[in-house]
Formats: structure tokens, sequence, C-alpha cells
């Protein structure tokens, strides 16, 4: 009789644990079908898979749209940086990559982000990103149409032109600077440092508006004698902002120094994103400048056109300024000239604007 009883409540609860599990089933399909409205779902669609579809269609639209200079319709996403952690094929057999996103004041994160067919990436690469707004998980290539370049030059200074250099300035956390030493480090294109524009690395103490004091190191960029003067000597005192997340990460507050956003100068084809059309008051009003943005990953053949460019620069100073880019190259050029330049570095894979 026990046995009975025993295997009675036994049906029962497996009754009771199956028309839940419908009952629950039936709540997620009608979830889906309110998600994706225009089209029957054939059983059940997981999240995952709508996910993939979003980052397919980001990546098509933003592709589409940077590759057609007649769209009036931007790109949509935020811009920002990653590194690529590795990359794979899905069993499609479509490429995509696991990246490391990077941001002032925020942990690094990693994200899945498709990439096209003949990408050229590699591991190691650091890439600008489109993010979805809505849907942080949502990642997609920017086109180098958009940024100038594909990726970020080996070694350069994690705080970008685009994205973390102006986030430095607005998310950054605030503190004080003295400047214990000042280095001279050799301008790598002799044509700034006429222009009285000098590099320097800096030894700082830090002092955060709230924590302890500590040492930083701080490689930096000065446009004119008058701020060299002002910052590059031990016992300056300099308005610094800082990465919570990184405090090795130190920027001169520009903005606090009274020097304004040197970012500004920037201008963005996108609503939404960061700056990526480099403008620049170094040319002349009677010829066009050739900027150096990327030179790409074939570096020897980057270097014999610069030198073929500018007869008379050495090889060492060619390489200083090829691993160094941005940088301008040459100014006051007719524009068959400066056209003439810029097809043939883009031949040998380096990203060059005319301005």
């Amino acid at each position: 009789m026990f046995t009975i009883i025993v295997l009675v409540i036994v049906v029962l609860v497996v009754v009771v644990s199956t028309r839940r599990f419908r009952k629950r089933t039936a709540q997620i399909k009608t979830i889906l079908q309110s998600m994706d409205k225009d089209r029957p779902i054939g059983g059940i669609t997981s999240v995952l898979a709508l996910k993939e579809e979003v980052k397919a269609t980001l990546l098509a639209q933003a592709m589409a749209q940077a590759g057609s200079s007649s769209s009036e319709t931007p790109p949509q996403g935020t811009l920002g940086v990653g590194e690529i952690i590795s990359i794979s094929s899905l069993a499609t057999g479509s490429p995509e990559a696991t990246l490391e996103l990077d941001a002032i004041g925020a942990p690094k994160r990693r994200v899945v982000a498709p990439l096209p067919e003949g990408h050229g990436l590699t591991r190691g690469d650091r890439i600008y990103v489109l993010l979805d707004q809505s849907d942080p998980s949502v990642v997609a290539l920017a086109p180098a149409s958009m940024t100038g370049v594909q990726t970020l030059p080996v070694g350069a200074n994690r705080l970008d032109a685009l994205v973390l250099g102006p986030q430095i300035l607005e998310a950054g956390a605030k503190a004080k600077g003295v400047v214990k030493t000042a280095d001279s480090i050799p301008m790598a294109d002799a044509t700034l440092a006429a222009r009285g524009f000098s590099k320097w690395r800096l030894d700082l103490e830090v002092t955060p508006e709230s924590g302890w004091p500590y040492r930083a190191e701080l490689t930096i960029s000065l446009s004119t004698p008058e701020k060299a003067a002002r910052i590059a000597h031990a016992g300056a005192e300099v308005a610094l902002r800082y990465d919570p997340d990184d405090t090795k990460t130190v920027s001169i507050d520009s903005i606090a120094m009274g020097y304004g956003n040197p970012y500004e100068t920037l201008s963005s084809p996108m609503q939404s994103t960061r700056t990526v059309t480099i403008t620049t008051t170094m040319g002349s009003p009677g010829g066009q400048t050739v900027l150096l943005v990327n030179a790409g990953r074939n570096l020897i053949e980057v270097i014999k056109m610069v030198r073929s460019a500018r007869p008379g620069m050495s090889l060492l100073d060619a390489k200083n300024l090829v691993e160094s880019a941005p940088q301008k190259l040459l100014e006051n050029l007719a524009p068959e000239q400066a056209d003439s330049i810029k097809r043939q570095l883009e031949s040998a894979g380096a990203t060059v604007i005319v301005v």
C-alpha cells in the first residue's frame, strides 16, 4: 500500500513539472516572438542567435555605409578601442574575434565581434570598434574609412586621439602633479621641431583629489616653447587626469591648464562617435599637407617611400617618422604632387590623408 502511494505522488510531481515546463516554454516563445514581430518563429529561437544576427547586421550596415560616400545616414554606435585576443571561425566559416575592450574608468571586458572576409587582422592588434549603445555586448569593427586607420600603431600611446585621449579628459579622475624630472626626447620630424614643437619624458608625483600620492611617467609632446617652459622642468606644478582603473595612465589636463581641449581640432562624420576626419593648422593656405596616419605592416617599403618623397632625409629619421605616425610628412604641395605621394604610400599599405 505504501509503495502505491509513493508511486502516485511521483506521477503527480512529474505531471505538474511537465505542465510548468510547457507553460514556461510558451512564455519564452511569446517573448521571443515579440522581439521579432516581422518573422514567424518556428520552434524556440535562442537569444544568442538573435544577438549574432544583430552583430552581423551592425557590421554589414557599418561597412556598407562607410563604403558609400553618398550615404546620408552615418553608421550608428559609439566608437571604442579593443585588443584582439584571439581569432576563430564559426561553424559557417565566418571569422570572428574575441576582443578586450579598453575604456577610461572601467574594467576591461571581453566581447566577440564578427570579422569581414580577408580582414588581415591578427592577435594583439588594437583596433577601433563600434559599440551598440543599447546592448554593450554587441560590437562590430569600425571600417578604416571612418577612422583613417584599421589598426592602431604597435607600441603607440594608450591614449589615442579618437577615443581614450578625449575620454580621459571627460571621465578621468582629477589630480595635481609635480614634475620631478624632465628629459627631452628628439623629435622625429625636424620641421616640427623648427616650428617650436618638443617632446618630453616626465617623471611625476601624482596626488589624487582622494587618495595617496604615487609616481608615474608621462611622455608628452608640447606645441610651443611657452608650454615647454611652463611644464617641462623639475618642480613644475601641473593639473592631471588619470584612469582610476589604471593609475599609471596619466595625462596633462589641458583644459584645467588653460590650453583648451586639444581634441577639438578633430571633426567627425559620425553623429554618435568621436572625431575621425583630421584637420590641421600646420599647412599653408597656398598648398596641401600630406599626413601619414598609419604605416601599416610593410614598414620597410613605407620608409623607402618616405625617403623618396623627402630627399635628403636620413634612414634613421625616416624610420622614426614612420614608427611614430601619425606625423606630418610634407606641406605646401601642389594638389597633383600631394595626390601622387598619397597614392605611392597607399600602394605600400600606408594610410595617408591630404589636407
